[in-house]
Formats: C-alpha cells, structure tokens, sequence
C-alpha cells in the first residue's frame, strides 16, 4: 500500500514525523506506525545500540497492543524498566508479601471495627459498602460455562496479583468475581496504598486507579494485566467526565454499580480472557 502523504499536513521531510497528522499526538497508540517512527528517530536505534532492548519492547507493546491508554515518554521508559530483571525481583517481593482474598476480607473488616489512622476513620463508610458489596457479589456471582471453557483452552497456568484496597468501589465488585473464577489459580491481593506500591508501575492516564489484575507465568514474567473497570464503566466515566453538569459523579457512580450487580462479572471475565 503506498502511503499518501498530502493528508499529512505535518510532513516536511524526514525532520518531521510522517504518519502522524497536524491535530495528533505522535505517541497515541492508536496510531502505532507514528509511535515506533517516534522511537526509531528520537532515539536513534543502530544495529549496535544500547537501545535495542527498549526498541524491542517498544514494538512489542505496538504487536501486541498492550495499551489502550495515551502513555507519555517517561511512561513509557518506565513500562520499559519495569520489565527488567530488577521488576521480577520486585513484583516477586510483592508476590511473596501479598494477601489471599479470605485475609483480605479480614484485614478491610479490622480497618471498619479498628481504625489505625485518621485515613481508615475517615473512609469507614467505604468500607463498609466495600465488605457489603464484595460479600453480595460472592454469594451472587456463578462463573459462566462458557467462559470456564474459554479458560480451559486458554492453557493458562501461572500467578494473579490484584492491586487494590477494600475501600474502593470497583475493586469491590472485580475481586469477588475474578478470584471465584479463578479458584483453581493462586491469586493474591498487593495494597495499592502501602509503601512502596506496585501501583506506581500501573498507571492509568498517570492515575493510580484500581483495581489492577496482573497475568504472571510461574517465574513472574507478566503476560497481561487489565484494569480498572470494564469497556462499559470506562464509557460511563468519560460520559461525566465530558458533562460532569449533565452527568454528575453521583449519577455515574449509581449507575456503574447498578451495572456491575446487573452484569455480575461477565463483561470483566470476558475482557480478561481476551488478553490471555
């Protein structure tokens, strides 16, 4: 396919960057070939460069279409870094100190009956409706057959770590139902506000939104991770965020959990088995 330029109002040679017109962002992932021409050029990838790795880990988030999200540059360096074996080391400490779902639920009740600080005092009504709403959607949710056969030929067998906190809303309508669905898995919970937070390597938009859930093979290389919310509540956010008059916060937050208990996990089990 021959690529015409004349729709390219920013091209002026090999100075400027040839696949990405004059009202776009050249590092937009929705326009891959203009991401890795940023790359390749600014850069300056040789044969012998000491980039290699990053222009091979660049290119497998473009194959791979790792990102939805607008990343900037130090985003993206530190999606790079956070890939080395120093990110194994870490991501393992994080894996060896993290919680099971059933201690989890201990700990948001022990924060509700016994505040350590002013923060736990002040979110008691969160987790109150964080313990209510992941108890209801336990006892609710019944994995989907068809979805436990879209698992099985999947041939996963490898870790989840969840980055979360029972206070937030979201998370407490995802754990339940990824956790239930993938029992015969060992899957444990990393507090997004504890110090240091794996978080920091998950960022959203540069937000440290949750809940996060990590895909690792067994020696903790990470295959995919998803999050915070399903496609339907990310629209429901940008719907307030583009009218938040129209469409107050309150507004939003009623209806995305009248969406989670009416879906019941489905569109979030199926998100997650289309990245495994």
């Amino acid at each position: 396919m021959i690529l015409d330029l004349s729709e390219f109002s920013y091209y002026k040679g090999e100075s400027e960057n040839p696949y990405c017109r004059r009202d776009e962002n050249s590092l937009n992932f929705s326009n891959p070939k203009a991401l890795f021409w940023h790359y390749e050029n600014h850069y300056y990838f040789s044969e012998d460069s000491q980039y290699q790795d990053l222009k091979s880990f660049i290119k497998n988030l473009i194959d791979n279409k790792l990102s939805e999200y607008y990343r900037s540059t130090d985003e993206l360096r530190h999606m790079y870094f956070i890939n080395s074996i120093t990110y194994k080391m870490d991501i393992k400490n994080y894996w060896d100190n993290a919680v099971s779902y059933t201690e989890y639920l201990r700990d948001a009740g022990e924060r509700l009956g016994n505040p350590k600080n002013t923060h736990e005092a002040e979110y008691a009504e969160y987790y109150r409706l964080g313990i209510q709403r992941m108890n209801r959607m336990w006892e609710k949710y019944i994995p989907n057959s068809d979805q436990v056969k879209k698992l099985a030929n999947k041939n996963f067998n490898g870790k989840i770590l969840i980055i979360s906190e029972p206070w937030c809303g979201d998370a407490s309508q995802v754990l339940p139902v990824v956790v239930k669905f993938f029992e015969q898995f060992e899957v444990r919970i990393t507090y997004r506000d504890q110090d240091p937070s794996l978080i920091d390597s998950y960022l959203t938009n540069g937000g440290k939104s949750i809940p996060i859930v990590i895909f690792m093979d067994e020696n903790f290389n990470e295959i995919a991770h998803w999050g915070p919310r399903p496609q339907h509540g990310r629209e429901l956010l940008e719907k307030h965020k583009a009218d938040p008059e129209l469409y107050p916060k309150e507004k939003f937050y009623v209806e995305l959990q009248t969406y989670y208990a009416k879906n019941r996990g489905f569109d979030t089990i199926e998100e997650l088995l289309e990245l495994l």
